[in-house]
């Protein structure tokens, strides 16, 4: 006949400290607790809790071991005893003296129910396995768990402060999009990985309930030794289960390879689309703040791709590199073509990726300018005009839009493919620009030498008396002469100010920018000396300065007038001026006509910033409730691959007549107004 000993249990010290935590928390109940556990397990004789207090821990394996641990408690000690002996053998007397007057049996949930400060745990709970007990026991945190407002411990409550310890999350980052970033916690994924599947499963279980899909996923993703974050998976996601259209073999393929990364879980669609939704709003929120880190997740991602033997995939993206340049060439491709539907939907599609209007705008600005020129090419038919005056506004009014979209796509590109598409384009560009350049100069010479021919056409020295001098008697003025600015450089000039909260104003009989013919040769000695004087004259700044009072009735400032003290946008006596009673102040600034000296200005952005003063300008006349009026005395035109032609004696614009008889693509001017 065989006898069966029920097992006593082996205390762990979690439980004990549970124990010992409920002990001193209710001392006044009883300073002794026994409890039925095995007397021979090795363990702790002591638990210190948070607070100091100490509580002694004694095995006693006989009534005579308990009674001697009871003689030699002090009286105001507090005492967990573990035994395996009945109440029967210890007696009335020894177990009268511990709290409830019994041997407790160990009941891991009352311990659990105790750290929440209440009275039990919920069914739900419970069901969730004696594992999780043993780990909330395990990974009480330092300040202990919150209370429980009924006084019963829910699953919710519970599996939300174990989750909290095990993977090291803050309550505010337990979204979908906090644990998808949590997963490039090194030492956080590695606690989860070494957490037992029972442990695992209920947690997982309770995010899918409380996160949501994309959340529990994120813990498979951690659960994996791959080590590539949820983010940057997700945005593989985004290529691997498209939100249209059906995907390639090859991309089925990537996605059974792609399970490794989330410890072979195989993710439905609309997880996996959730998944890749969160990691590209993500990516929105990282280039709204140009955060530096957005660079190394996109970068991940097609690494990631190219691993998952898919690196084609990436060119699907809206989001990745690899896609802005998959559609930047597909759309320099049409443009070698004459499809103008092909050529707008690729446009559509390259400003439909998200890098489009962020890290890559500059590229996208470029690829909007070849098509506005494409346009050109294609829906414009070649001008012919028939008068200077025509000339003049066929420049201002659109070639200068012209001139400014080459710019741009001149600068080209470092990929091959985008890079011959547009020097083709230009190229044609350039071509029809050309013919209008030598139509304007042929009635050029024209009008110069017979100025019957220059009607409709306004003289530069006639520009501050007879156009600017009447408009001061409505308002002040504010001229500021951009020395060297071209027709396409005002465009970009314009632009800036207009975004600064300026308005342009035009007159009303054309409803365009005014065209002013420069003196001849167009070069500062001859055409600004010509503005400020009021009639056709060569002279320096000291000419200028004597002259301009009389003709548009105020002072002047070149550009050594224009150093400040030190803390000062402008000096003292250029914001007096503007402040001022005077009807008209002019002001010079040179910095395009230094670049043409230095740089090359090609593909330069004209900003308001980049002109050095305008900005500190606008801001003043703003201030001194003065209009502005943004003039050039001459513009300028940017060499592209024109042949040299080196004359001793001669500027780079012109050359005297006795240096040589006139060549097929040049132009002779004669007459008054050649300096």
């Amino acid at each position: 006949m065989t006898t069966t000993v029920p097992a006593v249990p082996v205390l762990s010290d979690e439980v004990l400290t549970a124990y010992a935590r409920e002990l001193a928390r209710k001392a006044d109940r009883g300073r002794v607790l026994a409890l039925k556990g095995d007397p021979h397990a090795p363990g702790r004789t002591q638990i210190v809790l948070p607070d100091g207090t100490q509580v002694n821990v004694a095995r006693c394996v006989s009534a005579l071991a308990v009674r001697e641990q009871l003689l030699d408690r002090p009286a105001d000690g507090l005492l967990i005893i573990i035994t395996d002996r009945p109440k029967e053998d210890l007696g009335e007397t020894l177990t009268a003296q511990f709290r409830h007057q019994r041997i407790e049996v160990v009941n891991t949930w009352h311990s659990v129910a105790a750290l929440f400060d209440a009275t039990g745990v919920s069914h739900e709970l419970r069901q969730t396995g004696p594992l999780v007990a043993d780990a909330l026991l395990r990974e009480v945190p330092p300040r202990g768990y919150p209370a429980a407002p009924a006084g019963v411990v829910t699953r919710d409550l519970a599996m939300r402060a174990l989750t909290e310890q095990v993977i090291g999350v803050e309550p505010a980052a337990m979204t979908p999009l906090g644990l998808m970033q949590w997963t490039r916690d090194t030492q956080g994924r590695t606690r989860w990985r070494s957490e037992p599947a029972e442990i695992r499963g209920p947690i997982k279980a309770w995010i899918a309930d409380t996160v949501g899909p994309v959340g529990a996923l994120s813990l498979d993703i951690a659960a994996s030794t791959s080590m590539v974050d949820a983010v940057t998976i997700g945005l593989a996601a985004d290529v691997l289960w498209p939100a249209t259209g059906s995907s390639p073999t090859a991309a089925l393929a990537a996605r059974t390879r792609a399970e490794q990364l989330m410890a072979g879980a195989t993710p439905d669609p609309g997880t996996a689309r959730q998944l890749a939704d969160t990691a590209r709003g993500f990516m929105l929120r990282l280039a709204t703040t140009h955060d530096p880190s957005r660079s190394t997740y996109v970068q991940r991602a097609q690494e990631l791709l190219a691993d998952l033997g898919w690196p084609e995939g990436a060119e699907l993206s809206l989001v990745l590199p690899a896609g802005y340049d998959h559609r930047l060439r597909q759309l320099a491709e049409a443009l070698s073509r004459t499809d103008a539907e092909t050529v707008e939907h690729r446009l559509a599609d390259l400003l439909a990726h998200e890098s489009a209007e962020g890290d890559r705008r500059k590229d996208t600005a470029t690829a909007l300018m070849a098509v506005r020129l494409y346009r050109w090419l294609q829906t414009t038919p070649p001008t012919m005009t028939t008068s200077l005056a025509d000339a003049m506004s066929l420049m201002m009014n659109d070639d200068a839009w012209v001139d400014r979209a080459l710019a741009d796509v001149a600068a080209g590109s470092n990929d091959p493919v985008v890079a011959h598409s547009y020097a083709a384009l230009c190229e044609q560009a350039q071509q029809r620009r050309q013919r209008h350049d030598l139509a304007f100069a042929a009635q050029l010479a024209a009008a110069t030498t017979r100025e019957a021919e220059a009607a409709g056409v306004e003289f530069i020295e006639d520009l501050v008396k007879a156009t600017l001098r009447p408009l001061t008697r409505q308002q002040p003025l504010l001229l500021i002469v951009v020395d060297g600015m071209s027709a396409s450089v005002a465009t970009e000039l314009a632009d800036g100010a207009a975004a600064l909260g300026w308005r342009e104003v035009v007159p009303v009989d054309s409803g365009k920018r005014m065209t002013v013919l420069a003196a001849l040769p167009t070069v500062t000695t001859f055409s600004r000396t010509s503005l400020f004087s009021g009639k056709l004259a060569a002279g320096t700044q000291v000419d200028e300065k004597r002259s301009f009072p009389g003709v548009g009735g105020g002072p002047i400032f070149h550009k050594d007038d224009l150093r400040a003290e030190p803390g000062q946008a402008l000096p003292g006596a250029l914001r007096r001026a503007v402040i001022g009673p005077d009807p008209m102040v002019a002001v010079v600034l040179n910095t395009v006509d230094d670049t043409l000296a230095k740089h090359d200005p090609d593909g330069t952005d004209w900003t308001v910033d980049a002109v050095q003063h305008l900005h500190a300008l606008l801001d003043l006349a703003a201030m001194g409730d003065r209009a502005v009026v943004l003039t050039s005395d001459h513009g300028h035109v940017v060499e592209r691959g024109s042949e040299s032609r080196p004359v001793a004696g001669a500027d780079n614009r012109w050359r005297t007549p006795d240096s040589g008889p006139v060549a097929d693509d040049e132009v002779l001017v004669e007459g008054r107004r050649v300096l």
